[in-house]
């Protein structure tokens, strides 16, 4: 295969096409000194973190061998602590 030559036409200024520009250099000492013009966002105005957990419930269900009992959760951690054990609420349920 063979190349196309490149065509060299001086008749056109170059300044003249669209194209890249060089950016502009700021001094570096006037950005330090510039003031902020950006406005903080009002905190009450933010998204919660909080969103999309889901509450718990008072009370949880222990279980001790065949005893499953429905306890308030300060008294469970007292009874985990002397070998109980935690269940799921639906095997509470079906010892009903």
């Amino acid at each position: 295969m063979a190349t196309k030559p490149k065509l060299n036409d001086m008749s056109i200024d170059p300044s003249s096409l669209k194209g890249k520009k060089e950016p502009e250099v700021a001094s570096s000492v006037g950005l330090k000194n510039k003031p902020m013009t950006q406005e903080t966002k009002d905190p009450s105005k933010r998204p919660s973190h909080h969103k999309g957990h889901g509450k718990q419930k008072a009370t949880v269900c222990v279980k001790s061998g065949e005893s499953i009992q429905r306890v308030s959760r300060k008294e469970a951690a007292k009874l985990v602590d002397t070998g109980w054990a935690y269940c799921s609420r639906s095997e509470w349920r079906k010892s009903l």
